[in-house]
């Protein structure tokens, strides 16, 4: 079979080829990709955005096809696009069409493409995010007076949220005009539905980074650094940074030594301070606890396997998720997850068996469930037990493969 893969970025085996740093993200597309080169069923090429107009180029590197496309800032739906999708996917010939994300509007440019050739039913959008979901629960925790504060560059979440509804116009139209969807949890598949209950879904696991898998395990309570939290990712809203720096005074005041390490670029202080870190810095000053937030810039894999490794908990305290690689990650290391009950990680944590779940806005369970972490070295031991179980199962790369297969054979 071949398999034409849209992609969000240029995955790290294509970096070299347009010279370009390799990226940290869309581990999972490699991931898969590398798993299906095992497997020798599918016949992969690609389809990349770049936003450097010099950099576009067209070719084959170790035996794969590959495609490249502009990546702009703008949202709108380009007919250009439309006609260089078509043109790709007339000379590639490809029996499947899968477009890893509907988050972008070349998603719904792909669908279009196909459609207009006859071809719609070649195409399944894989479900990272769903863009038109996450928009109704952007805003969550955030007061009004911070939507129109600005940035040094005068960005302000107010326009993140006009960007996310152009974004979450084009998801709707691509699924609406589409027959195929493939996702992970209940979660993508009852949204997916109520966008177009038409649609054929397929369930296929994620596969993670090979790293993880290699490091299945490793944490162990008595190595972890007492009384640190990891958070992979604090970067906007709908992640719920806030809502920790919330339920941080709780925790700092049983356990003044509490840090919290924090996956990405500052965005409180200097250059890189976004309108939602504007936010967070005024929280932090009126909670006191600036001195407990650490920063720890880009990690790549080997450095977040470490910081899950050293931490004693780790929060993914969002207000949407669907099923997040970060708490999957976390899990297959098996450090003791604390998480929000939210979209479809209750498909992934069961509580008090392999995590411990908490309703979004209550901050006081959220510290509670910490401060349970901090205290009770056995209940942390089993839920790593339990957690590492799990993992392995649901992000297990032969399933992963497997159920790939089975969708494009389905799809054919």
């Amino acid at each position: 079979m071949r398999a034409l893969w849209l992609c969000n970025l240029v995955i790290p085996d294509f970096a070299e080829e347009y010279e370009i740093k390799k990226n940290v993200f869309g581990g999972w597309i490699s991931g898969m990709l590398h798993e299906i080169d095992r497997n020798g069923e599918a016949e992969i090429a690609f389809v990349f955005p770049i936003r450097d107009l010099k950099r576009l180029k067209d070719g084959c590197r170790k035996g794969y096809k590959y495609y490249s496309f502009h990546n702009r800032s703008e949202q709108e739906v380009m007919k250009h696009h439309i006609q260089r999708f078509k043109d790709i996917i007339c000379d590639y010939k490809p029996d499947v069409i899968q477009i890893w994300g509907s988050e972008y509007p070349w998603c719904y440019e792909m669908v279009e493409a196909s459609r207009e050739l006859g071809l719609i039913g070649k195409v399944v959008i894989y479900i990272q995010g769903l863009v038109s979901v996450y928009l109704k629960h952007y805003l969550s925790g955030i007061p009004n007076e911070y939507m129109t504060v600005a940035d040094i560059y005068g960005n302000t979440i107010e326009k993140d949220v006009q960007r996310l509804s152009l974004q979450a116009e084009n998801e709707v139209k691509a699924f609406r005009n589409s027959k195929y969807v493939m996702g992970r949890t209940e979660w993508d598949r009852g949204c997916s539905f109520a966008i177009n209950s038409q649609l054929i879904y397929h369930h296929c696991a994620e596969v993670l980074r090979d790293e993880f898998y290699n490091n299945i395990g490793s944490w162990n309570i008595d190595l972890c650094e007492p009384h640190s939290i990891f958070v992979s990712q604090a970067s906007y809203p709908i992640k719920g940074f806030h809502y920790l720096l919330k339920a941080l005074p709780i925790v700092l005041e049983r356990y003044p030594d509490t840090k919290v390490y924090v996956g990405g670029a500052d965005i409180i202080h200097g250059s890189d301070a976004t309108a939602y870190g504007i936010y967070l810095r005024n929280l932090m000053e009126e909670n006191g606890v600036g001195n407990a937030v650490f920063f720890m810039g880009q990690l790549n894999v080997l450095q977040m396997i470490e910081r899950y490794i050293k931490a004693n908990v780790y929060v993914s305290a969002s207000s949407i998720e669907n099923s997040s690689n970060s708490i999957c990650e976390a899990m297959l290391i098996g450090v003791p997850t604390v998480a929000s009950f939210v979209g479809g990680v209750p498909g992934i944590i069961e509580h008090h068996i392999n995590g411990l779940l908490y309703p979004e806005t209550e901050t006081d369970m959220l510290a509670y469930y910490i401060i349970e972490c901090f205290e009770h070295k056995d209940l942390c031991s089993e839920l790593s037990r339990q957690s590492v179980s799990f993992a392995r199962e649901f992000n297990s790369k032969d399933r992963a493969v497997s159920e790939l297969v089975a969708a494009y054979r389905s799809i054919v």
